[in-house]
């Protein structure tokens, strides 16, 4: 074994002739650099694997998670909407407590009046016309005790003696109250399979009778959870309750004739149920004929 001291000797030996170009340099940076792996075919199968694993369990796990919202039927589930108070800024991503079909019938009021009046299908109890209310269907969780039974099915519920008679619901159909609703203002059957609402209106001269006034004919305040009037943003919560408040305090009776609906009211209810008012300028139309430029004053800031 040679001394240490010899090293050099033995490298300039050793190396003797070999250059340092270009190529050499390129081998020994390449050397140097870290070597990115590949991935086996095998392991490419496996990671493939558990991405579909992944794609299929995640959701499933997801949506356990949201059980408590995701097991309500579609009608049924909060959504997110951007929310406003009259002549206030929007509040992104607030949680709005309007169901789906709720939010729906609104956002298609905002641009135009989008009436939600059935025109063939209405109840008649007592004196009292209903009109039933489309594209919203109540559960029965809505609905309070028998109110009366449709004795007949007729072609107009004006030219009838009975106590109980329809346009478009079968005989022996049972009318229920609406929960939190006086029955001067609303009342619900089953159409079709679905529960319908039916609000209170002025038909064929046939109004308010005796001494009701206009809360008489109206949901209340308290149940009130939103208010989306043609052209405005839609109001909700304690806003939209003052607002409807201001209604009642203030509207003054303008006749039993009808509104032509240049704008639409939509009330939205806590059981699920929408009522509206046509409006023609100040004017209200519903079960009666109505004046309020508060309220137009409002909802117009």
């Amino acid at each position: 074994m040679k001394r240490l001291e010899d090293l050099r000797e033995v490298a300039d030996e050793t190396l003797a002739g070999l250059e340092a170009g270009p190529a050499l340099r390129h081998r020994i940076l390449s050397a140097a650099q870290p070597q990115k792996r590949r991935l086996p075919v095998r392991g490419l199968a496996i990671a493939l694997s558990f991405a579909v694993v992944l794609a299929v369990v995640l959701p499933i796990a997801l949506r356990g998670r949201n059980a408590g919202t995701d097991a309500l039927p579609e009608e049924a589930r909060p959504t997110i909407m951007n929310v406003v108070a009259a002549g206030g800024e929007p509040v992104s991503n607030e949680r709005a407590s309007l169901y789906g079909s709720q939010l729906t019938i609104t956002q298609k009021n905002s641009g135009s009046a989008y009436g939600l009046w059935d025109g063939s299908t209405l109840i008649r109890i007592d004196g009292r016309c209903y009109r039933m209310i489309r594209d919203i269907a109540l559960n029965s969780g809505a609905l309070d005790g028998t109110v009366a039974s449709i004795e007949a099915n007729v072609d107009d519920i004006s030219l009838s003696d009975g106590y109980a008679v329809a346009q478009g619901v079968p005989a022996g159909t049972a009318v229920y109250g609406v929960r939190g609703v006086g029955t001067g203002a609303m009342v619900a059957c089953e159409v079709n399979g679905q529960i319908r609402g039916f609000q209170r209106v002025s038909y064929a001269g046939n109004g308010r009778i005796g001494g009701e006034s206009l809360r008489d004919v109206m949901p209340s305040a308290d149940h009130v959870i939103a208010l989306s009037l043609t052209g405005c943003d839609v109001v909700e919560g304690e806003e939209a309750r003052r607002l409807y408040r201001v209604f009642l305090d203030n509207a003054q009776s303008a006749g039993s004739g009808s509104v032509n609906p240049r704008q639409v009211l939509l009330i939205v209810l806590d059981n699920g149920a929408v009522v509206q008012l046509a409006v023609d300028g100040e004017r209200f139309g519903g079960c009666g004929t109505w004046s309020c430029p508060e309220l137009i004053g409002e909802m117009n800031r």
